[in-house]
């Protein structure tokens, strides 16, 4: 599955049995009182693939879906679960989603509902319709990764493509209905072993102004100090600087407390 001009959507198994390819969507839609975000992965050595979906809702509540099951068409079809990602010949996306999903008061609480059922409180029914129109070109991040930074930075992936665009659609959770209009969005696409030997950390974040102004900050960081970081800016007016911006500086940080990171930026 590969389209012109586009980075290839499926990728070649390694021999390792973790070897993954995974796909992330995320949306923060203002309007609405709306955030999501969603992830589709596959281990074809292990004829796995999984899924998950978070919804932030305008009351403060989430409402959560993960789901693990055998593969069922990919490489042909990037669908796991009720979740589908499809890329369509143009270059936009469609995200699909039909199931229920666990609804918990605190965002705090979700991560322990298997422990405790009784913090849920509701099982609503869920459908999502959404269209991904990018308004720029897919980056990935190695183009300007020292080799340092590289070796490191493969503990998540092998290769790491990212791309902003407007999000229109539907979502329904239970009796309400989120019309989403020109909301800015990030898809997120990598492959490889996900080795988290000896990391202490990994951050990311994508903090969207505006479809002119965005910021993809990231970082990795190793248990004997080391740390592989940068950021990806996006600027209407700042296109190659922003390029350039991303050169992620390895250093090591044995004193520094690891919430504590510095974007180091050298003209």
């Amino acid at each position: 599955m590969r389209n012109k001009g586009l980075e290839p959507i499926t990728h070649k198994p390694g021999t390792h049995r973790e070897w993954n390819e995974s796909y992330y969507l995320c949306f923060s839609d203002r309007r609405n009182g709306l955030s999501g975000m969603t992830r589709l992965g596959f281990k074809p050595n292990k004829d796995e693939g999984m899924t998950f979906l978070l919804l932030f809702l305008p009351d403060g509540s989430v409402a959560g879906f993960q789901a693990n099951e055998n593969m069922d068409g990919y490489p042909e079809r990037l669908e796991a679960a009720g979740m589908t990602h499809e890329r369509r010949p143009d270059g936009s996306w469609h995200y699909s989603f039909q199931g229920r999903m666990a609804v918990v008061k605190d965002p705090s609480d979700f991560p322990r509902i298997r422990e405790n059922p009784s913090l849920i409180s509701a099982m609503s029914p869920v459908s999502l319709h959404l269209k991904f129109q990018p308004f720029q070109p897919t980056y990935e991040y190695s183009e300007n990764m020292t080799p340092e930074s590289l070796e490191i930075g493969k503990k998540s992936g092998d290769e790491h493509w990212e791309q902003m665009a407007k999000i229109n659609g539907e979502i329904s959770v239970g009796e309400q209905v989120f019309v989403l209009r020109d909301v800015i969005g990030q898809r997120d696409h990598t492959h490889g072993v996900r080795d988290w030997t000896d990391v202490g950390n990994w951050l990311y974040y994508v903090v969207w102004f505006n479809e002119g102004l965005a910021i993809n900050p990231a970082a990795i960081v190793l248990d004997d100090g080391r740390i592989s970081i940068g950021i990806f800016l996006r600027h209407h007016r700042l296109r190659e600087w922003a390029k350039r911006l991303w050169t992620p500086a390895v250093s090591r940080l044995r004193d520094t407390p690891k919430s504590c990171l510095v974007l180091k930026h050298e003209p």
